[in-house]
C-alpha cells in the first residue's frame, strides 16, 4: 500500500492541523482540530499522520499477500474473516516501528509535556464521516504514561485498523481495505469527575429540538463502553429548559492510575444515585452542544468531560443515524408532522430524484400560485412524505384525520392519535376552511352519487375506462404540440392536472369503499368485531390484496411438491434474484419461474 506522501510529516500538531487535512489525520484527528480552531475546549495534543502509518505498513514482511487476503474476504464467511484478522494482526505485531517515526514520536511527546499522561485514540481516513462514523472499530488507550507504553499503544492502535469487527464494518460498507489508513491522536489526558455523551439531536426520536446528554462519575469510557447506565438528561433547546432527567444507579467509575493505566472503582451508597450534573451544569453542556451543532450544520454525536470546574470536547461526529430531514425544511420554526405517502402506498424502496420531483408536481393541492412543487408533499432518503401539520392543528380535522386513516394504516392511525392526545399541536398555523370545502365539496357530491343511485358492480372497469380515455387525450395533446418548449410546458401543466382529474372523477369510489366498511363496523359491532369485518371483505371476488395472497401461496404449495426446490430457495445470504434465476435447474423450477 503506497499513497506517495513523502513530505507529509510524520507527526503533527493538532493546532496546525485543518478540516481538510482528513487523509493526513483522519477523521477525528480533523474534526478535533476544526473544533480547536473554533475556540471550543478541546485538549491539546499531536497527531501521528498517516504517512507513519504507511512506512509501517512498508516495513510489514509479506503486507501485500495479506492485503489481497483482506481483498477477497466476504461479510457471510466469519471463519475466513476471523483468520484473516488473526494473521494480518500477528504478523504487525511483530513489525518493528519505523526508527524515524518512533523519533519523530517522542519528539513532539517531549515538546508537549514528558511528564503528562496521555490518551492515544485511532483516527482513521473513513472514520467520523457524515456516512460512515466507524464508531468503536478501533482501539483507545487512556492515561499512557512514558516513551514506551506511548510507542506500545501508538502500535497497538494501528494493528486495530485490522480487527474482526473492523474488518467486517468495512466489508459490509463497501470500503477497501488499502484504501483506509490510520493516524493516531495523542492528546493531554483530562482526568474527569464526570464524562460521558451529547447528542444534540434525541437518537431514539429523530427530535432535532431535544438534547440528550448521557453522564457518569469519572472518565467518559465507562459510559462509552456502556459498563455503567449513565444518568440521562434530555434539554429542549427550544425553551433552555430540561425536559428529563433519569437518574441511574451508577455502580462504579472508571479512574486512571497514578503510575499509567486505569482501573474500576465500586460507587456506594448515596453516591450511586446522585445526579452527575446538576441542572446549571445540564444546560451549560447543553449550550455548548448546541454551539458544535450549529457550527457543522447538523446534529452531532459528542464526547465530552467535565474536570477542575471546566469543560472539555474529547470527540465530536455526525448522528449517521437520524433519518435525515424531509426536504425542503419548513422555515417558519414550528414543530411538523409528516405521514409517509410512499408506505401508505406501499412503495416502501427509495426513488430517484427525478420521480419524487414528479410526485411533488403531480399532486398540486395546497401549492401556492406559481409554485411547481407542493412544499407540502417533501422527499427523504427517497421517499414522499406528506406534510400534515395544517391539517392536525384544524379543530375538526384533528379528530377526522386519524378515523380516515385507521382504514388505510391502523399503526400510523394509532401514532397520529398519540400526537394529537400530547397537546403539542393545538396551537399554530391551521388549513383553511375554505381550502378543505374546495377539495372535500367534489369528493361529497361524488360519494353521495355511489350511495344514492350509482351500481358499484363494473366501477373497477369504469375507473380504468375513465384512466385509459385520459391517458389516450393525453398523449394525443403532446403529439400535436411541437417539440421543444412548448411541449415541456404542455407536459407540466398536464402533470399538475392529472392528479385533480383523477380524484374529482374518480376517487369517490375507494372512499365510498372506506365508508362503507365503516359503517359496518359500527352496525355488526354487537355480533363481531373490526377483524371479523375486514375478513369479510378480503373475501370478496375481485379484492386484490387477497387475489396476491392466493397466487402466492399457489406458488408455496408448488415449491413444497420438490424438495430439492425447496431447499433452494431456502438458502439465506444469497440475493433473492439469483436464487429464482438458478430455479430452473431444480425439479419444478420450470413451473414456478
Amino acid at each position: 500500500m503506497n499513497h506517495h506522501q513523502p513530505n507529509a510529516p510524520l507527526t503533527i500538531n493538532l493546532a496546525d492541523v485543518n478540516r481538510d487535512s482528513l487523509a493526513l489525520v483522519g477523521g477525528k484527528g480533523a474534526n478535533l482540530a476544526e473544533l480547536m480552531a473554533a475556540g471550543f475546549p478541546v485538549p491539546c495534543g499531536f497527531c501521528v499522520t498517516t504517512r507513519a502509518f504507511e512506512c509501517f505498513i512498508a516495513q510489514t514482511a509479506n503486507a501485500e499477500r495479506l492485503y489481497t487476503k483482506l481483498d477477497g474476504l466476504t461479510a457471510q464467511n466469519l471463519t475466513d474473516v476471523q483468520a484473516a484478522g488473526n494473521e494480518v494482526r500477528a504478523r504487525l505485531r511483530q513489525t518493528e516501528m519505523p526508527r524515524a517515526v518512533a523519533q519523530s514520536i517522542l519528539h513532539i511527546w517531549q515538546e508537549l509535556g514528558r511528564d503528562h499522561a496521555y490518551s492515544v485514540r485511532s483516527s482513521a481516513t473513513a472514520e467520523d464521516l457524515p456516512y460512515a462514523s466507524f464508531a468503536g472499530q478501533q482501539d483507545t488507550y487512556l492515561n499512557v504514561r512514558g516513551a514506551a507504553a506511548l510507542l506500545e499503544a501508538v502500535q497497538n492502535c494501528w494493528v486495530s485498523l485490522f480487527t474482526d469487527r473492523a474488518i467486517l464494518y468495512r466489508l459490509q460498507h463497501g470500503f477497501a481495505h488499502r484504501e483506509v489508513r490510520l493516524a493516531v491522536i495523542v492528546q493531554r489526558m483530562v482526568e474527569s469527575e464526570v464524562a460521558g455523551i451529547m447528542f444534540t439531536a434525541d437518537p431514539v426520536t429523530g427530535n432535532r429540538h431535544i438534547i440528550s446528554i448521557d453522564a457518569s462519575y469519572g472518565l467518559g469510557e465507562a459510559t462509552v463502553s456502556g459498563i455503567v447506565s449513565a444518568d440521562l438528561f434530555q434539554v429542549d433547546t427550544r425553551k433552555n429548559a430540561i425536559t428529563k432527567r433519569q437518574i441511574a444507579d451508577k455502580h462504579l467509575r472508571i479512574q486512571a492510575l497514578p503510575q499509567g493505566g486505569v482501573e474500576q472503582v465500586a460507587l456506594r451508597g448515596a453516591e450511586r444515585t446522585r445526579p452527575a450534573l446538576d441542572d446549571e451544569q445540564v444546560l451549560a453542556l447543553a449550550c455548548i452542544g448546541q454551539q458544535i451543532a450549529t457550527h457543522y450544520h447538523e446534529p452531532q454525536d459528542i464526547e465530552w468531560a467535565f474536570a477542575r470546574g471546566q469543560w472539555f470536547i474529547l470527540q465530536a461526529r455526525p448522528i449517521t443515524s437520524l433519518f435525515p430531514l424531509p426536504q425542503p425544511v419548513p422555515d417558519d420554526k414550528t414543530l411538523h408532522v409528516y405521514l409517509s405517502f410512499s408506505h401508505f402506498q406501499v412503495m416502501t424502496d427509495p426513488m430517484p430524484p427525478l420521480v419524487t420531483s414528479l410526485w411533488r408536481v403531480i399532486v398540486p393541492f395546497g401549492a401556492p400560485q406559481g409554485t411547481l412543487e407542493n412544499p407540502y408533499l417533501t422527499a427523504a432518503a427517497g421517499r414522499i412524505y406528506l406534510d400534515i401539520s395544517l391539517a392536525v392543528r384544524h379543530r375538526l380535522l384533528r379528530h377526522v384525520l386519524p378515523r380516515v386513516l385507521r382504514n388505510a394504516d391502523i399503526l400510523a392511525a394509532q401514532a397520529l392519535d398519540e400526537m394529537i392526545a400530547s397537546g403539542t399541536f393545538v396551537n399554530g398555523p391551521s388549513v383553511r376552511p375554505t381550502s378543505i370545502a374546495r377539495f372535500v365539496a367534489p369528493l361529497v357530491a361524488g360519494v353521495l352519487a355511489q350511495v344514492l343511485w350509482k351500481q358499484p358492480q363494473g366501477a373497477t372497469e369504469r375507473g380504468q375506462l375513465l384512466m385509459d380515455r385520459y391517458v389516450a387525450r393525453t398523449e394525443a395533446q403532446l403529439r400535436a404540440t411541437p417539440q421543444g418548449s412548448a411541449r415541456l410546458v404542455l407536459a407540466v401543466g398536464i402533470m399538475r392536472d392529472t392528479f385533480t382529474h383523477i380524484v374529482k372523477a374518480w376517487f369517490a369510489v375507494p372512499l365510498t369503499g372506506m365508508l362503507a366498511n365503516a359503517l359496518l363496523i359500527r352496525v355488526a359491532r354487537s355480533f363481531a368485531n373490526a377483524d371479523d369485518v375486514t375478513a369479510l371483505g378480503r373475501g370478496w371476488r375481485g379484492n386484490v390484496t387477497t387475489d396476491m395472497d392466493l397466487a402466492v401461496g399457489d406458488l408455496a404449495d408448488l415449491i413444497r411438491q420438490s424438495p430439492p426446490l425447496l431447499a433452494h430457495l431456502s438458502q439465506t445470504g444469497i440475493n433473492p434474484s439469483s436464487l429464482v434465476e438458478t430455479a430452473r435447474e431444480f425439479e419444478g423450477g420450470a413451473a414456478f419461474v
